[in-house]
């Protein structure tokens, strides 16, 4: 399975079938929930809601499953990465407990899932370890300790050192936590919604989405009408609601596949303290063998805003080597793309100001739990059933929190300040200068063109101007992408879009 997101491919792409949908282009019809976004969100809610008698219709202008599902490195866990000290000072205690329940509780549902629909999937309960960077200053984890315990976590302990890695010292062990193979585990989904009578369409992208009083409805690109008594936009980053575009950045995060000898490295999940510059471990199996690659994330950067996004590959590579020296040979590398909250919970709910739109957004790199959370908290709000959640998750919150508005200003000031590319010169004076399989802006007068020769020969331009508020797009080397260094938005390497908010393609020139 291959998607459009990019030039790299995945573990999991590599090794996962295409997950069969039920034609391109939906047609006009009726149905109780119509969901944007066939990723793990849009699926997790189909399939609740499936389950629960209500008629589904799934859409998506990608693969089913494709996108940033097959770009995830699956982590499972409920040790959130920003920190139970930082959502208990965000939130207060009680806020950081209901979120420890919150992720603790996707994990046991996504297992529940597989046990129910039989999906083989390499799912399996892991330990999670927390290391310090420096080996030596454990402040970090005891902070974090505490604060994980007022949150409820009763189960984490601090340990000398994970077992088997004696190098990376101090340490907070968290129980239970899992990984899977997600493509596996969505194709499950894909399989068990149908089964129930929902239709899943790739091929088909949303252009408008109407929160109508009397009968809300989506409009494609290609003409057809979808009428819903609700919607759900489960895309990544929302394409129908601008001021997510101000609560949360869009930030590209990097993931290398090592060969490792089978079943020599104990399954367990691993995260440093580091930042900036997060790192994160895992095993894995590949097609030909068992437990025989190790996944080592991390670089992460904000979209658009890098020079040279290969060399985050050889940075993981080197990082990996000092920390697990028995790896072996790089086998895949890949990157994906996640959006940070301003205070570091997703939104989860209906829209704000609309009655019958719901989201989710904000995965804050815990795409797999929140998405997972996304499917349990949106069908119980569209069921009409209480959950303990709703309020934490809520789009419409104002957290007026120092910290989470000093985040939110200072994203909007570096995004602010990327409108400089106007005054800037071109990459390029002619497309003589790129060799093949390259890209670069030219700048023609007043005009800004993306330029891309194709691995034939062949030029293609267009506008270098991104469709969501106009920054000037970059090229990716390593994904062969044109990224909007303001909101994330992505296009390949011909302007196509892959990646909001955007939710049209670069202009042709004419």
């Amino acid at each position: 399975m291959h998607d459009c997101n990019g030039a790299t491919t995945s573990l999991w792409q590599d090794i996962q079938a295409q997950i069969p949908a039920d034609g391109q282009q939906a047609p006009d019809m009726t149905v109780d929930v119509c969901i944007v976004g066939a990723g793990i969100s849009g699926l997790s809610v189909a399939y609740m809601l499936s389950q629960a008698g209500k008629k589904v219709a799934v859409l998506d202008d990608g693969c089913i499953g494709g996108t940033m599902t097959s770009r995830t490195t699956a982590h499972v866990f409920s040790a959130l990465d920003d920190r139970f000290y930082k959502l208990e000072h965000l939130f207060g205690e009680t806020g950081s407990q209901l979120a420890a329940d919150s992720h603790t509780r996707a994990i046991d549902k996504i297992e529940e899932i597989i046990l129910h629909e039989n999906i083989d999937c390499e799912f399996q309960r892991v330990e999670g370890y927390l290391f310090s960077h420096t080996t030596t200053d454990s402040h970090e984890l005891d902070k974090e300790l505490d604060a994980a315990l007022r949150a409820g976590m009763l189960d984490v302990k601090k340990v000398d050192y994970p077992p088997q890695q004696p190098q990376l010292g101090p340490a907070l062990c968290f129980p239970r936590q899992a990984q899977f193979q997600p493509l596996a585990y969505v194709a499950g989904l894909a399989k068990a919604i149908q089964a129930k009578g929902g239709l899943l369409y790739n091929g088909t992208h949303v252009q408008t989405i109407q929160d109508d009083d009397t009968q809300p409805y989506v409009k494609t690109s290609h003409g057809s009408t979808i009428t819903a008594r609700h919607i759900v936009v489960a895309t990544n980053s929302p394409m129908h609601s601008r001021e997510f575009a101000l609560k949360q950045a869009q930030y590209m995060t990097y993931a290398i596949g090592v060969r490792i000898a089978p079943n020599s490295f104990m399954p367990a999940l691993y995260w440093d303290t580091q930042t900036p510059g997060y790192h994160y471990v895992r095993s894995a199996s590949s097609a030909s063998g068992h437990n025989d690659i190790l996944i080592i994330g991390g670089e992460d950067h904000k979209v658009g805003q890098d020079t040279d996004e290969n060399q985050h590959f050889d940075a993981l590579e080197q990082w990996a080597s000092q920390h697990f020296p028995s790896i072996e040979n790089r086998v895949y590398q890949w990157s994906g793309e996640y959006a940070e909250p301003m205070d570091s919970l997703a939104f989860i709910g209906l829209t704000p100001f609309q009655k019958s739109v719901y989201m989710i957004t904000g995965d804050s790199g815990q795409g797999m739990t929140h998405g997972t959370i996304g499917g349990m908290l949106i069908s119980d709000l569209i069921l009409g059933r209480d959950n303990p959640w709703a309020e934490l998750y809520d789009p419409s919150r104002r957290n007026l929190h120092h910290e989470a508005v000093l985040t939110m200003m200072k994203e909007g000031i570096n995004a602010n300040l990327q409108f400089a590319d106007y005054l800037r010169p071109g990459d390029i004076s002619s497309p003589d200068e790129l060799a093949h399989g390259q890209g670069g802006i030219m700048s023609k007068g007043l005009r800004k063109i993306a330029v891309y020769k194709d691995d034939e020969g062949q030029v293609h331009q267009c506008s270098a101007i991104c469709t969501h508020w106009k920054g000037v797009v970059r090229w990716n080397e390593a994904e062969k992408t044109w990224d909007c260094p303001l909101h994330g938005s992505r296009f390949n390497a011909c302007g196509k879009l892959i990646q909001g908010p955007a939710n049209s393609d670069l202009a042709p020139i004419d």
